[in-house]
């Protein structure tokens, strides 16, 4: 089913084969009182977290907090408990924390109203029922533990959880509790948003060799989500050292699973100090073109780079240079830095916005336990057009989606055009943040819905 688009102005578009929503004009779920659901919940985290505020690295907490406390606004006290309110299920008591001075710096107030428009000092405890707000507010709650770790494991987030929103030391009985809904959600959230992608892992090899072992069995959970295949997911893996970077697992190299895991299991570390200025040119150069098993751009197939980091860079090593490149290529780029990388050089290669884009690891033993959020981030990539390549055709089974952003042009109308050739589709746009959807989408421009409705003939 081909769609195509012709659009010079930014924008990221989910594209849906069948309707589920009536046309409307602008509209956010996230500020109407007593909505739920799965897209509520992360439409209104993503909110939060694109405002770059906070320091945390989520990793799923707040998403696996909303389901655990009200199955996302789904069970039937969500919004009835006087004592406790909204989605996520916060008491007056702990409310009332998130007001306290030391958490609402001048600077955070002055945050919250420029990129959030909201002046957290007038909120209302019964405003927790709109899941923004209530979102904020487990936020801030996790803000007020200061420069708290989150760890994407099950198992450590249930004691944040207890310790946060409920008691002191959490009991066996709500651990397992937390354990098996955290497992029910997982379950849910087994499909990828994006039915085929281009994915290349770029390698660093400065390491020892069991810290090696440890990146490779990152890539093997990683990688094991994805449906693999020629006209699904290819994954590619680029190696860099400082003696030679070589791409050594191609795009096209593997046509299933089985056969993408024993090639990963078969690299070798170099042994040498990795140039990450060389490993991005190469996966620019070499991994992702077409020759090489890259999908063209006119495809709509995302093109994702996600960079093991694991020292910083030398002094001749231009990164930014090699980042530039990779962002007109069409690539977005996810950093998963480990150990003591300065925090600046880790945020340089990280696709906007940059927190979004980056896992900061204490441990190369601790990098298998963020394979999941690795893979809820890879899924939500867009397809990354420029005036080069504007027009977009895409094959879509029934309620798969496909993100596509545009640069904007200031000097003329701007247009999004789409052609369906069977079925029904659902677009919505956003001049503000990547990924709309029913949950949150606006388009500000006059004249111009941010949801419209496309069929066949």
């Amino acid at each position: 089913m081909a769609r195509s688009f012709h659009a010079p102005l930014k924008v990221a578009a989910a594209i849906f084969l069948v309707a589920t929503s009536v046309l409307c004009a602008s509209r956010d779920v996230t500020l109407e009182d007593r909505t739920a659901g799965a897209t509520v919940v992360e439409a209104a985290l993503r909110k939060i977290q694109f405002s770059e505020i906070f320091s945390n690295q989520d990793l799923g907490f707040l998403r696996r907090v909303a389901y655990v406390e009200s199955r996302d606004g789904a069970l039937p006290e969500t919004f009835s408990n006087p004592e406790r309110k909204g989605i996520w299920q916060i008491d007056a008591t702990r409310f009332s924390q998130t007001k306290e001075a030391s958490l609402l710096t001048p600077s955070r107030v002055l945050k919250l109203r420029e990129k959030l428009r909201v002046d957290w000092s007038n909120v209302t405890f019964d405003a927790l029922s709109t899941p923004f707000y209530g979102a904020l507010a487990a936020q801030l709650l996790v803000a007020r533990q200061g420069d708290l770790q989150l760890l994407p494991e099950a198992e450590a987030q249930a004691n944040d959880w207890y310790k946060l929103f409920r008691g002191s030391v959490i009991t066996t009985k709500a651990a397992d509790k937390f354990l098996a809904d955290a497992e029910e959600l997982d379950e849910k959230e087994t499909l990828c948003d994006a039915p085929s992608m281009d994915l290349v892992f770029v390698v660093e090899s400065d390491m020892e060799q069991a810290d090696f072992q440890s990146v490779l069995s990152f890539l093997h959970s990683a990688v094991d989500f994805f449906d693999i295949g020629a006209g699904k997911v290819r994954v590619g893996v680029v190696l860099s050292s400082e003696q030679k970077t070589q791409t050594v697992i191609p795009l096209s190299a593997t046509q299933n699973k089985t056969q993408l895991m024993e090639a990963i299991a078969t690299i070798e570390s170099a042994g040498y100090r990795g140039l990450r200025q060389a490993g991005i040119n190469e996966m620019v150069d070499n991994t992702f073109q077409v020759a090489n098993g890259a999908r063209p751009l006119s495809e709509g197939v995302p093109r994702v780079g996600v960079i093991v980091a694991v020292g910083n860079e030398l002094a001749f090593d231009n990164v930014t240079l090699a980042v530039s490149r990779a962002r007109n290529a069409s690539v977005r780029l996810i950093a998963v830095a480990v150990s003591s990388i300065d925090p600046n050089v880790a945020r340089s290669v990280a696709s906007f916005p940059n927190k979004y884009n980056l896992f900061n690891v204490n441990l190369h033993s601790h990098l298998v336990t963020y394979a999941s959020p690795l893979r809820r981030l890879v899924c939500s990539a867009s397809t990354l057009l420029d005036a080069r390549q504007r027009k977009v055709t895409s094959q879509l089974q029934r309620g798969q989606k496909r993100f596509v952003e545009f640069q904007p042009s200031l000097l003329q109308r701007s247009a999004v055009k789409v052609d369906v050739s069977q079925g029904e589709v659902l677009v919505y746009a956003s001049m503000e943040y990547p990924n709309p959807s029913e949950g949150r989408s606006s388009l500000i421009q006059h004249g111009v819905h941010h949801v419209s409705r496309f069929s066949s003939a």
